[in-house]
């Protein structure tokens, strides 16, 4: 049920956590360098960890990453834009890091075929339901050649 869904869109998802090692003075990394080394759908969040302390990350829009006159300033980054249309995706950090820190991103990501009954994972409220439902439905006509209830 979840692998069709998924073929409509990534609207089953997961919200995982990825970290990136920062470099001073460089403020742009692909996803290629996150821990899972994949590209989500978009990214929800996230902290650059620097000296046992954590700074929240402002999330901006293209358009305010684009008013950001002087992109080489350093510092402890404050915001991050995510560019998904980039080859591989691309995370703009400013300021620019002006030491060794680790930023962890909060990403998006259409949840992985292959489940089992040993996965584990978290989903929005009202999917338990429309996953049950749906199964159902799909279950009635293909597995036993019956139509489903009206109200189901």
């Amino acid at each position: 049920m979840l692998d069709s869904w998924s073929v409509d869109g990534p609207m089953v998802y997961a919200i995982t956590q990825e970290t990136i090692t920062l470099a001073s003075g460089d403020g742009t990394y692909a996803t290629t360098d996150l821990s899972t080394n994949t590209r989500p759908v978009a990214v929800e969040g996230g902290v650059i960890r620097y000296g046992g302390t954590d700074y929240p990350l402002q999330l901006i829009t293209r358009a305010q990453w684009n008013s950001i006159g002087v992109k080489t300033t350093q510092g402890i980054p404050e915001v991050l834009f995510y560019d998904p249309t980039m080859t591989a995706g691309a995370f703009e950090f400013y300021p620019v890091p002006s030491a060794s820190m680790t930023a962890y991103i909060n990403c998006r990501r259409v949840l992985a075929s292959g489940l089992t009954l040993d996965t584990s994972f978290s989903l929005p409220p009202g999917y338990e339901k429309a996953i049950v439902d749906n199964l159902a439905v799909d279950l009635a006509a293909g597995g036993f050649g019956a139509q489903a209830s009206p109200l189901l």
